[in-house]
């Protein structure tokens, strides 16, 4: 633990990561291991060549940030991003404008869901993501991927092993010619109107070019959509409220 003497232990700690986590890397030493990390994502992996086990740990080392962060100012930190509901009942108010969104490629448009996975402090900070198939332009190659938007903006893609964004991620660099093929869930309901179950289809393509992929608003189609909350609590039990809205 840093919180005691954080200014002493920190270069020691900084000698462990290097030598447990950098230097001892088996993927560094062995050339198989090495040309395969480097193969999605690095810009060392490019048209110069295998680096050396040296030149790829220099490269690594130069990624890592420590800092000493005093614990005891957490609960503060929280509290200010977190508003204070109180202890009684309360009503809660949204209005809702019929707008969907889409993802842009700069001549492509798809629309999608922009699911929710960080919160920010503000609505500029909050992050969300959107799942598919990505196929790397220059050996046809496709794997599932996820696509982290942030701001309106493309911020980072990571690419799975196995499928609908299951096994080990690797992040990916995108590049000029490589696809993205958005994965669209839909419900399937029963007689009675209830959810029997969910699936996953593809749906539009879009393409990386000069620019990375943008999310833009557009009116909502004519038609009958669910509109609701979902609170979660900090031991993450979450409730559900919904309505049927019409879009005429």
């Amino acid at each position: 633990m840093l919180y005691q003497n954080a200014d002493d232990k920190v270069a020691e700690l900084s000698r462990l990561i290097v030598d447990s986590y950098i230097q001892e890397d088996q993927r560094i030493v062995d050339d198989q291991a090495r040309a395969e990390l480097l193969s999605r994502g690095s810009p060392l992996g490019g048209a110069f060549g295998l680096p050396s086990a040296q030149q790829l740990a220099q490269h690594m080392e130069s990624g890592i940030t420590l800092s000493a962060i005093d614990l005891n100012a957490v609960p503060a930190l929280n509290d200010s991003l977190n508003p204070d509901w109180g202890s009684g009942d309360f009503t809660m108010e949204f209005e809702w404008e019929p707008i969907v969104f889409a993802i842009s490629d700069d001549g492509e448009s798809v629309v999608t869901l922009l699911k929710l996975e960080v919160y920010g402090a503000t609505f500029r900070e909050a992050v969300y993501s959107v799942d598919g198939v990505y196929t790397h332009g220059d050996d046809g190659e496709s794997q599932s991927a996820r696509h982290y938007f942030s701001n309106g903006v493309l911020r980072q893609v990571f690419g799975f092993t196995g499928e609908e964004g299951v096994g080990a991620p690797r992040e990916i660099t995108p590049s000029t010619g490589d696809t993205f093929t958005v994965l669209n869930s839909w419900w399937d309901l029963d007689d009675r109107g209830n959810l029997a179950d969910t699936v996953s289809l593809q749906g539009g393509t879009l393409t990386f070019r000069d620019a990375m992929f943008t999310w833009e608003e557009l009116d909502a189609a004519p038609g009958t959509y669910v509109v609701g909350f979902v609170v979660q609590d900090l031991d993450n039990n979450a409730y559900e409220a919904f309505d049927v809205v019409v879009v005429e």
